[in-house]
């Protein structure tokens, strides 16, 4: 993601599942100091990874935290 999105390491640490629509395929990063959001489509690449490490954290659930969190539909770009 910092790649991707050329964002902070502490924007992606403090990223929520709400952060991510998973039906419009967007992820939302606030700027911390600015309080701007910025929204950038999902790529396939960070879609995938996402899905990845969620599935790997399934023991740790929370609707909250995205470290620990399911996705909760399907990206689209899978269909």
């Amino acid at each position: 993601m910092l790649h991707a999105y050329g964002v902070r390491s502490k924007q992606i640490r403090t990223l929520k599942l709400t952060d991510i629509d998973w039906r419009r395929n967007e992820i939302r990063f606030v700027h911390r100091k600015g309080g701007k959001t910025v929204v950038m489509p999902i790529t396939r690449e960070v879609g995938e990874s996402v899905l990845d490490y969620l599935q790997c954290q399934l023991s740790a659930i929370s609707r909250f935290n995205l470290v620990s969190a399911i996705p909760p539909v399907v990206p689209s770009f899978y269909a």
